[in-house]
């Protein structure tokens, strides 16, 4: 047994190896060594830090290494006693901040029109530089902050919603009930999509696991396909089928071979990785088949069928199971932001009709006046500003479901010069016609493999 920067353990760090049957005290916990620590010793024996501060006093430079195990370290000692036997738990700062700064933000940005301005601008330019940052170098790590961020943002604006605006008595009871059954629906349409990605994470959890298991006695072999021109195009490897072992390796292996004609015959329109020139078949991480459109996502460490895109709004991958769910969410998100905010704006400002049936907010010089009608202003900007950026992803989405293609399978595209305005993919076997990729999308049936239903 070593310690984690390569060292051996002494004795007594032997002595405190947890065992994994073992109780902990409220305040005791395993860390990242796999050692029993004690939330009181969290400043001792850092090595990290001793090493960093030591570079600094002599001026010299400190490595990403180092600055790297003093964030783990940070991260791992940061513990919330819990009373439950299984010790203190961590305190996850990707989840913790944006609960606590979205509200305080929102109560500085009342204050008056250029808080609001420099709110605005400081709470986009700060989500930007952490998905920046997080693209650049933690693209592997899974991260809450923007889940925190959107759920924390959705449930002050309901807060505010319900506190302020209905508290005025100028809207109806069916326009309230209207906006919180839509809330109530984006919400459920969020379940959904992270219970369908928790089963393709389970499903390859178990197939990862059972891996070695399942492959033993297997057989696999080499088969060059053909291409419409009767010129060998790909070889593939499959395995072998065998009648005392049907666990549907003939059907993917006859998925395989229908990839091979789609694949050559849409200029390379997959979700699967290109290596030379042909769709890999085979993912090294899940120690599977890929199926027909599926991609490997390196943040959720599973293969998604017919993927889209990792979703980090809401932390799972989108695919074929939850695409759907995914596309409604956007959909009620824009319906939601655009009526609760007209009918928030024409509550709290001095409302006026327009040829007798449209009703617009005509002036709103002294929201500032009052700390409660400047915090619910300050919502509806907001509103208004993510409700733009759902409705730009809203109009992508349909655009790409209109051509039965995906986000992977448009960039390959585009990187194959395949495609008109920048949007609208060429020569796509997967493109069955706008009514009919919008029926199979709506059915849940995108994929190669239910070709059939057509």
């Amino acid at each position: 047994m070593r310690h984690k920067y390569g060292r051996a353990l002494t004795l007594q760090e032997r002595f405190f190896a947890v065992k994994d049957d073992e109780l902990l005290c409220c305040c005791e916990y395993v860390n990242e060594r796999g050692e029993k620590s004690h939330i009181l010793t969290c400043c001792c024996d850092c090595e990290a830090l001793d090493l960093a501060v030591d570079r600094f006093i002599t001026c010299r430079s400190v490595s990403p290494g180092t600055m790297n195990g003093i964030i783990d370290a940070v991260v791992d000692r940061c513990r919330f006693p819990m009373c439950f036997g299984t010790g203190a738990v961590k305190v996850r700062f990707d989840v913790l901040i944006p609960v606590v700064l979205v509200p305080t933000l929102w109560m500085i940005a009342a204050y008056g029109p250029w808080l609001s301005v420099f709110v605005m601008a400081f709470a986009t330019s700060l989500v930007a530089l952490v998905h920046s940052t997080w693209k650049r170098r933690f693209k592997t790590y899974r991260t809450k902050f923007f889940f925190s961020w959107g759920m924390t943002s959705v449930f002050c604006m309901l807060y505010v919603f319900e506190t302020v605006i209905v508290a005025l008595r100028e809207i109806l009871l069916w326009e309230n009930l209207i906006c919180v059954t839509l809330a109530g629906a984006i919400l459920y349409c969020v379940y959904l999509c992270k219970t369908s990605a928790l089963k393709y994470e389970r499903s390859a959890s178990s197939v990862q696991s059972a891996a070695g298991a399942t492959r033993t006695g297997r057989k696999f072999h080499s088969v060059m396909y053909s291409g419409d021109d009767g010129e060998e195009v790909m070889k593939v490897t499959v395995e072998d089928e065998s009648d005392d072992d049907d666990d549907g390796s003939s059907e993917i292996n006859h998925e395989n071979a229908e990839s091979i004609k789609r694949f050559h015959n849409s200029n390379g329109i997959d979700s699967r990785p290109i290596k030379d020139g042909n769709p890999a078949n085979w993912c090294d991480d899940c120690k599977r088949l890929k199926k027909l459109r599926s991609s490997h996502c390196t943040v959720c460490n599973v293969c998604v069928n017919v993927r889209d895109h990792h979703c980090i709004w809401l932390d799972c991958c989108i695919g074929e199971h939850n695409h759907r769910s995914f596309y409604f969410c956007m959909v009620l998100c824009v319906i939601l932001g655009i009526y609760g905010s007209h009918i928030s704006l024409t509550s709290i400002c001095t409302p006026e009709m327009y040829n007798g049936w449209f009703l617009y907010a005509n002036d709103c010089r002294f929201l500032y006046a009052d700390i409660r009608f400047a915090s619910a202003f300050v919502g509806i900007v907001y509103a208004i500003i993510g409700t733009a950026v759902v409705l730009c992803g809203v109009i992508i989405q349909s655009i790409f479901i209109s051509q039965n293609i995906t986000q992977q399978e448009h960039h390959r595209a585009r990187n194959n010069h395949t495609t008109k305005c920048q949007f609208f993919a060429f020569r796509n076997s997967h493109n069955y016609g706008v009514l009919r990729n919008w029926r199979l999308f709506l059915k849940g049936q995108r994929s190669i493999a239910d070709d059939h239903i057509i």
